[in-house]
């Protein structure tokens, strides 16, 4: 499904229901955590990581991978676009938790796979990051973005979003293959009962989006009236190919799993800093 690129700034409805602000990179490091520095009052930062998981990275970029099911993947090339990402107003979960229910019905009824399809409609909000930024499944970077101010909203979750990237796109510049493209993935796999490779491609524009719930130890409501904020969202390398039959699966289904795997493991942390009077 295909979005025209006219109407980018209320697309997150649509690709949410199949189913950044440029800042600093850096590579992702596991052996010692990052320290996190909330922001001024009223303002929101967003910082995008990723986690190697089961993953191994390779020399030279890419990484490798035993899926749940027995497969090697080797990764030598790709790409996923992120789409949107925005805090949620704390008043908003109760509909949302029933529009999901109400929709997730739906699905079955009409036979739409209800494997992690999503949610629609949700509206814009002073905390949305609308510029897309496509980034590098084989060098993967941390991204902090630029503050974004909001005066007086509660949040209480993330509702995150992967979709086609457009030519805007931050970081398109150095991959022009996935302009339209949400995930482009590239490499060779072994069966578990097999003794050589074979090559895959593996592309998609679908788009797909989830609500995250930050760390129960984190504060349960980020209140911007007397506090600033830092986001971040993680990802998992390791997962991203669970569930994947290469025997047995169409590239679009393969698709659909890599991406439902990027939802199902990204999590989200909080950062506070109070300035009461």
């Amino acid at each position: 499904m295909r979005y025209p690129h006219s109407h980018r700034g209320f697309r997150v409805g649509l690709l949410t229901l199949i189913g950044l602000v440029g800042g600093v990179c850096s590579a992702p490091e596991e052996s010692s955590g990052p320290s996190y520095v909330a922001p001024d009052l009223h303002e929101i930062q967003y910082r995008y990581e990723w986690a190697w998981g089961d993953a191994t990275p390779t020399p030279g970029g890419g990484w490798t991978v035993v899926n749940n099911l027995g497969y090697s993947v080797r990764v030598t090339s790709g790409h996923v676009t992120s789409y949107t990402l925005q805090l949620v107003p704390c008043e908003d979960n109760a509909d949302d938790e029933r529009d999901l229910a109400m929709r997730s019905l739906w699905r079955g009824l009409v036979g739409i796979p209800t494997a992690r399809a999503g949610h629609s409609e949700i509206a814009p909000d002073p905390s949305l990051l609308s510029a897309m930024h496509v980034e590098s499944l084989t060098n993967p970077q941390e991204l902090t973005t630029e503050p974004i101010v909001v005066l007086d909203h509660r949040y209480c979750r993330v509702h995150y979003v992967l979709g086609p990237a457009d030519a805007d796109a931050l970081g398109i510049a150095s991959a022009q293959e996935m302009t339209g493209i949400t995930l482009l993935l590239e490499g060779s796999v072994q069966g578990p009962n097999e003794n050589h490779s074979t090559p895959f491609r593996i592309e998609t524009d679908l788009g797909i989006g989830t609500f995250v719930d930050w760390a129960p130890l984190d504060p349960a409501v980020v209140d911007m009236a007397s506090q600033g904020a830092l986001v971040v969202v993680r990802r998992t390398l390791g997962t991203i190919w669970d569930h994947v039959d290469f025997d047995t699966q169409e590239e679009t289904e393969i698709a659909w799993f890599v991406l439902q795997n990027i939802m199902d493991s990204t999590r989200a942390e909080v950062h506070v800093e109070s300035h009461e009077d």
